[in-house]
């Protein structure tokens, strides 16, 4: 599997790699370094900066020179940040680095080689591992697959999602009413929509388990407190995908059952079961499936 990656002088790469970034330091570092150990005019950086003027000087001033480097501003918001990058990538190829992930030395040209292996893939998902090689974030699917709309909500996260420009522009960026920041109670799901949307305007989706994007367990850098609160914003934003969408009652159940049986798991373990959590998802997933606005 070779990828082309080169762009001739003047030409616009072929990826373009979009991140919103609001209140990191270090692990923004962290994923500059690690984009500067990617080929040279294989992709582009648009990052969009959503901090107090200054907060992010010291970070750009210390990246590799060489880096391909485009900042932004925007107002707040995670998909509102994401369409503002994309005004300004340039690339057929697009892909939304959260801006606490990193990649190893090969992602890029991984991404490259996928795409032109599977020319007729509009939408490109991998998987997301720790620098352990354990899954974080999300779980993965255990093997390569074609995604459906049936299986959307298992198909991981945005650190790891890849579309091509045709397909962005099809169904015209992220929507502004999902995800964090968005002023909204739908917290999260800005991933999955633009996902659904792209099957839904016929472009194929392939998950492919070696490409990997490294993403610290969440554990590790948010506390539970936090965890705790972020819980009912996610969970309404999974409901409003599930009416958005037309997924209906019977995806809802099995999200439902699904943490039941999980609870019901980790009781028998032995492990705390976290009543508390789960009851808080379902109540943020029925709360957003009745939120979000009727067809």
């Amino acid at each position: 599997m070779t990828a082309r990656t080169g762009a001739a002088d003047g030409a616009a790469p072929r990826l373009s790699l979009v991140t919103c970034t609001l209140g990191r330091t270090e692990p923004l570092a962290r994923l500059l370094r690690s984009l500067a150990a990617q080929p040279a005019g294989a992709f582009e950086f648009v990052l969009v900066d959503q901090n107090p003027p200054g907060f992010l000087d010291g970070v750009i001033a210390e990246a590799d020179a060489g880096l391909p480097l485009t900042r932004i501003t925007s107002p707040r918001g995670l998909s509102v940040g994401r369409n503002a990058g994309l005004s300004r990538a340039r690339g057929a190829l697009i892909g939304f680095p959260d801006d606490d992930c990193w990649y190893d030395p090969g992602t890029v040209e991984a991404v490259l080689a996928l795409f032109d292996d599977l020319p007729d893939t509009g939408v490109l998902i991998g998987r997301t591992l720790d620098a352990g090689g354990a899954e974080s974030v999300t779980r993965a699917p255990p093997a390569d697959r074609r995604i459906t709309a049936e299986t959307a909500l298992e198909a991981g996260n945005s650190n790891a999602l890849f579309l091509r420009r045709a397909a962005v522009e099809r169904v015209g960026g992220f929507d502004e009413r999902l995800g964090v920041g968005a002023g909204t109670p739908f917290g999260s799901g800005e991933e999955t929509d633009i996902l659904l949307r792209a099957l839904a305007a016929g472009f194929r989706a392939d998950y492919r388990r070696d490409l990997v994007v490294r993403h610290d367990q969440p554990a590790a850098t948010v506390s539970r407190v936090e965890a705790a609160r972020r819980i009912g914003p996610y969970a309404r934003g999974t409901g409003a995908l599930l009416r958005k969408h037309g997924l209906g009652a019977r995806t809802g159940v099995q999200l439902i059952a699904r943490t039941a049986l999980g609870t019901l798991k980790r009781a028998l373990r032995g492990e705390p079961p976290a009543f508390r959590e789960k009851t808080a998802y379902i109540a943020g997933l029925v709360a957003g499936y009745r939120r979000w606005p009727a067809p």
